[in-house]
């Protein structure tokens, strides 16, 4: 019993570790979308089709961009974020 506990373990630290790297890698995408937007203008119309593919690339029910306040920027999916 114990050795399955590892193993689960192991396994719930894989999939978490997989997903920061997802996050990490959809932060460097959408912060390139932030550097090319002009001072002043949205990004949120760009950051759309990233956290589309995102979702659909990973299998996720939602996915939501957030500005440095918390304050929901861009979402994909049927959810919102509470």
């Amino acid at each position: 019993m114990e050795d399955d506990a590892r193993g689960t373990a192991a396994a719930i630290e894989r999939w978490i570790e997989e997903r920061r790297y997802d996050a990490a890698a959809a932060a460097a995408e959408a912060a390139a979308v932030a550097d090319w937007t002009p001072r002043g203008g949205a990004a949120r119309p760009q950051l759309a089709p990233l956290l589309q593919r995102l979702r659909a690339g990973h299998g996720y029910l939602d996915v939501w961009a957030v500005d440095s306040v918390g304050r929901v920027i861009a979402a994909a999916g049927p959810g919102t974020l509470h």
